[in-house]
């Protein structure tokens, strides 16, 4: 090979070799994209910083905020998993398609992060109905989130009675009680 040939890669051998991707340090292992206390630091300031905008609901409506990415990917599982009864597979399809619906009760789009309420209460509503009519090792073998489930579901239960309405919060109760009932 001349000087001015590639290698078969398609890199010049005498270059040096490209910069490891985001994430890998140059050895390959991982690193993480934050500290170790970086994720616990950013969930405070986020909590402290609702909480200065719209008082100790909106710390609330913050903290809870955080547990929708992994309530969500447990309600997909829990939809698809045959050992859940259909009547709870169809409560945990309507919360995911909820959640993933531009049509909300308080949209996002108009509401800000104020619209994200609705969606916090309607999913732990959900979590508290599954998690009392649902085997509850079923539901635990899909939650891929650090959090212990159970005590996750009470506390997200009790803190979303402060966030919304009672009318609202109530409505919602009714809205996921109904599909729970429809598919028996």
């Amino acid at each position: 090979m001349s000087d001015k040939e590639e290698s078969p890669a398609g890199r010049d051998p005498g270059a040096s070799p490209p910069p490891p991707p985001p994430g890998a340090s140059a050895s390959g292992a991982e690193e993480p994209l934050l500290p170790p206390d970086g994720y616990e630091r950013f969930r405070k300031r986020l909590a402290a910083g609702a909480e200065r905008l719209a008082g100790p609901w909106g710390k609330d409506a913050a903290e809870l905020l955080l547990f929708l990415p992994d309530l969500l990917v447990l309600f997909a599982d829990l939809a698809r998993d045959p050992r859940v009864p259909v009547r709870y597979k169809a409560v945990a399809a309507a919360v995911v398609a909820y959640l993933l619906s531009p049509v909300d009760i308080l949209p996002e789009v108009l509401m800000g992060p104020l619209g994200l309420a609705d969606d916090v209460v309607l999913a732990f509503l959900a979590l508290d109905l599954i998690l009392n009519r649902v085997d509850q090792a079923i539901v635990r073998e899909h939650w891929r989130g650090e959090t212990d489930l159970l005590e996750l579901a009470q506390d997200g239960v009790k803190r979303s009675r402060r966030i919304v309405p009672a009318p609202l919060y109530d409505r919602l109760a009714r809205w996921l009680e109904d599909r729970g009932e429809r598919k028996a």
